[in-house]
């Protein structure tokens, strides 16, 4: 309880901040982009799939710093004997990201982090015989035969680099790393497009 609390807190400061900083800069919808990436969970499960959309609101103090949005989302599943494993993750953070290259670079290299929320969820599904007694809510067995899930919100911290190739004044490629840690803590790498306004 005491930490959706915290996380309430947070992200109502920085929506607070959020519109504080929106009313005297220049902030606005600057560009967005999404694609693809293999995540590489801890925990022994496998290689994910996964996909990431973000938007870019503008740059902030200094001209090479940039903030955002970030969401993403992976999962992945294991069949073992009788038993169907399922994992999912869905991520939404606040990003800020430095370049450190000239902004009319065709290339442009940067590293951000990112804060927000993990939503995780576990599910276990019997898949097998049935068993005589999985109508009896009282026997030990019941829940493996029918299945039971589990979820979970945790405070997501993010922290990622990479790069950009601009093909054009538009539109670039976009290769990244992430790290990371809440819900189910993971490595991923990213491909994907970015569109500028």
């Amino acid at each position: 309880m005491q930490k959706k609390i915290l996380i309430t807190l947070i992200i109502g400061f920085m929506l607070c901040m959020g519109s504080q900083v929106f009313a005297q800069t220049g902030l606005g919808f600057y560009g967005a982009g999404g694609g693809a990436a293999l995540e590489f969970p801890e925990a022994g499960i496998g290689t994910s799939l996964g996909f990431w959309g973000r938007v870019y609101l503008g740059s902030l103090f200094m001209e090479n710093l940039f903030f955002g949005g970030d969401v993403s989302y992976w999962s992945n599943g294991e069949d073992e004997l009788y038993y169907e494993y399922k994992w999912s993750v869905f991520q939404i953070m606040a990003i800020a990201m430095y370049y450190f290259s000239e902004m009319n670079a065709q290339l442009r290299f940067y590293a951000g982090a990112g804060l927000g929320l993990a939503m995780s969820k576990v599910s276990v599904d019997y898949t097998g015989p049935s068993y005589p007694f999985k109508n009896n809510p009282m026997s030990p067995m019941a829940v493996q035969a029918f299945g039971s899930s589990y979820s979970e919100t945790d405070l997501g911290l993010r922290g990622f680099g990479g790069l950009e190739y601009w093909f054009s004044d538009k539109v670039a490629g976009v290769a990244e790393v992430t790290a990371d840690l809440g819900g189910i803590d993971s490595f991923g790498i990213r491909g994907g497009v970015k569109i500028g306004f």
